[in-house]
């Protein structure tokens, strides 16, 4: 305990040497016991008799502990004196800080009529209210508005985000609460959200799956572990799995799991969950070619589910055959083509057979691809040759990769001469620009084909958007329980920001390059004030300001 009232000059002491450890916001004055040396470096053990402080003067004083009078001093801690147990109470405990707007304090009102006006507009305020309550759902859209806009300054800046912005509730949450929050978001009202979400937005016949993994430092969390990291980082992690509707491009439903778990063994189990609650049986599931394996495609036959999956020619060398063979066996001019976003795609319809199943096998090359591929492929080859030419010996990786399209003799470690594989070369040409599709979907077109598949990367776009503009990549949490209601938040929050993002694409040209982050600066530099329980502008809004508001159509009713 600190006796807080009981001030004293800081010792000093030629018997004795103190040192001084920081902790968190203090700065704790110890008793040096013994010193030593581990694994080569000095460190020091003892026991702490206080924490320094400041006197009006400035001056430094010792707010002393009991050890400071039992251990230090041998004599009794006084009576009657003010103390401070160690510890302290858990913030998340307390009631909520009541917010209470002054007059004449201004208050950023633009963002959050948006983010208000958009939550609605979806739909989300009334399946909210429904799956958690009119409390919880309030609390859940004051700290998801935080979360969509980026989290400014981190999670610890909550509370002045609370401060700062009109966010229709009198409660200013801090990081505290909002670990508490965490921990009330249950997994059956969740579930009585995505089932009422997935209801109101699977509109269209098609919806896209991928999966990312989230990498977090915590040991804690039951779900953490190693695996396949997509970021190539170092770190223990937790897979995400994600549906999003074609048409509307908003996220549908998430699942969360082991990080240690790949992609293929958890689809079907995913995809059963999303069906129980109330992804459609007829909806055309469309994937990357990850997942294009027997394994996988014999699972989703048993789910009787239709999609459209790539199929990657390099990992399918039967796949790779068929295409060659259509390439080498049709003059380019006989082709079946069709155009679409400013390219020319040839394309050939065939058949394979997987796991005593026929699929539709969809060959395609693309003008626009092939150009690419082989004039880059060209000025590569040209450069390896160079380098080939320059050097006397190659590292046993260097010989593995440049054999591909040279034919290399080597004498003694050493490079007697370099020709280029004219055949491997031709070969790879052949294939640029080359790609295929695999799907059991009979109604639709090659080209209706190739448009969705063309689309799918709308998840890996709410990806990037969770985690490099939403949680920076970090989840920091600490138990299971918070790492479930975060990921809630946090998809709610992918949600309004996909909307907003999806409202500033449709009025952004030439003229008007805004992004997202100009509008979220824009409409938070509207300010208002109260006087006399009235709110009121403190300027007019400016051009852009004005813009903005049109655009988004957002309920203002004074612009001028």
């Amino acid at each position: 305990m600190i006796f807080v009232d009981y001030p004293i000059p800081v010792p000093f002491d030629k018997g004795h040497k103190f040192d001084r450890k920081k902790n968190k916001n203090h700065v704790m004055l110890y008793v040096r016991i013994r010193s030593f040396r581990e694994n080569g470096k000095l460190k020091h053990d003892g026991y702490s008799i206080g924490k320094i402080s400041l006197d009006e003067d400035g001056n430094e004083i010792l707010l002393p502990n009991d050890n400071y009078f039992i251990k230090f001093k041998g004599i009794p801690c006084p009576t009657n004196s003010k103390v401070r147990l160690r510890g302290r109470p858990n913030k998340g405990d307390l009631p909520c800080k009541t917010k209470n707007i002054k007059d004449n304090a201004e208050q950023m009102v633009g963002y959050s009529i948006a983010y208000s006006h958009f939550v609605k507009e979806l739909g989300l305020i009334d399946i909210l209210e429904e799956s958690f309550g009119y409390d919880m759902a309030r609390k859940i859209i004051q700290v998801t508005s935080f979360f969509c806009l980026g989290m400014p300054f981190g999670l610890s800046n909550i509370e002045n985000y609370c401060e700062n912005h009109y966010i229709f509730s009198d409660i200013i949450m801090t990081s505290q609460h909002l670990s508490k929050l965490y921990k009330e978001i249950d997994e059956s009202s969740i579930a009585n959200f995505l089932s009422a979400w997935m209801q109101h937005h699977n509109t269209s016949k098609t919806a896209c799956y991928d999966v990312t993994s989230i990498s977090n430092y915590s040991r804690n969390l039951s779900m953490i572990e190693r695996g396949y990291n997509r970021d190539k980082e170092d770190l223990d992690q937790l897979n995400l799995g994600m549906f999003c509707d074609m048409e509307s491009k908003i996220p549908l439903f998430y699942s969360i799991y082991n990080g240690s778990l790949n992609d293929h063994s958890n689809l079907k189990e995913i995809i059963l969950k999303a069906r129980h609650l109330g992804l459609s049986k007829t909806v055309t599931l469309i994937t990357d070619g990850g997942f294009a394996n027997k394994t996988m495609l014999n699972k989703l036959k048993s789910l009787n589910l239709n999609f459209i999956m790539g199929a990657p020619k390099r990992r399918h060398k039967d796949i790779e055959n068929v295409i060659k063979n259509w390439l080498l066996s049709t003059p380019l001019g006989l082709c079946d083509k069709f155009s679409y976003d400013n390219d020319i795609f040839l394309f050939h319809e065939t058949s394979v057979d997987i796991a005593d199943k026929t699929y539709r096998l969809i060959l395609y090359v693309s003008n626009q691809s092939y150009m690419f591929d082989s004039l880059n492929f060209n000025d590569k080859i040209e450069m390896q040759e160079n380098y080939l030419k320059s050097k006397n010996k190659l590292t046993k990786q260097e010989l593995k990769k440049y054999e591909k399209f040279f034919k290399i003799n080597i004498k003694d470690k050493k490079i007697i001469s370099i020709e280029r594989d004219n055949d491997a070369i031709k070969d790879y040409l052949l294939m640029s620009g080359a790609f295929a599709l695999i799907s059991n979907n009979e109604d639709l077109s090659p080209k209706e084909l190739l448009v969705l598949y063309k689309d799918k990367d709308i998840v890996e776009k709410s990806f990037n958007m969770l985690k490099n503009d939403i949680i920076n990549e970090r989840l920091y949490v600490s138990n299971d329980d918070s790492l479930r209601g975060k990921m809630f938040l946090i998809f709610i929050a992918l949600i309004v920001r996909k909307y907003f993002l999806q409202k500033v694409i449709e009025f952004r040209d030439t003229k008007h390059k805004y992004t997202l982050e100009s509008v979220f600066a824009i409409l938070s530099d509207i300010k208002c004030y109260k006087h006399n329980d009235i709110f009121l502008l403190p300027k007019n809004l400016t051009a852009k300001q004005k813009f903005v508001v049109d655009k988004l159509n957002l309920p203002f009713n004074i612009k001028e």
